[in-house]
């Protein structure tokens, strides 16, 4: 089974319909089984805070800092290789460094990387940036 199966549970009740099906076409085996919480990718809501807030902000205070316009894009790439950046070791010498998209950010995931954002204006920049709801 290379693709996951939603299941969810309600009122104390599991609603496991689609995951029976599933198993029930499956030949005789062993199977490993892996339930998670399914975690939702960032929300629209939480996209709009952070390029109309977060970025915004920090745009504007990193510019009058290094007395250069900075765009939205290129900050954003900046927050990413600060909080999002990944080292991922090929072999005993080598190390790549991989920087994720918020793209691929679930929404908690999506929370704490703009508390790092909002951390680093706060203290780095001496900027506040209200949350999300405040503005």
């Amino acid at each position: 089974m290379s693709e996951p199966v939603y299941i969810h549970k309600k009122d104390g009740k599991w609603n496991a319909a689609a995951l029976r099906i599933v198993m029930d076409g499956m030949p005789d085996g062993s199977y490993a089984v892996t339930i998670g919480k399914d975690l939702k990718k960032r929300s629209l809501q939480q996209n709009a805070y952070y390029w109309s807030t977060v970025v915004e902000i920090i745009r504007q205070a990193l510019s009058t800092a290094w007395g250069e316009r900075l765009s939205k894009q290129s900050t954003h790439e900046i927050l990413r290789l600060k909080f999002l950046a990944e080292d991922k070791r090929i072999n005993e010498e080598e190390v790549l460094t991989t920087i994720k998209s918020t793209t691929e950010l679930d929404t908690i995931d999506m929370v704490e990387y703009t508390e790092k954002c909002r951390a680093f204006a706060t203290e780095y920049l001496g900027c506040y940036i209200p949350e999300p709801g405040e503005q």
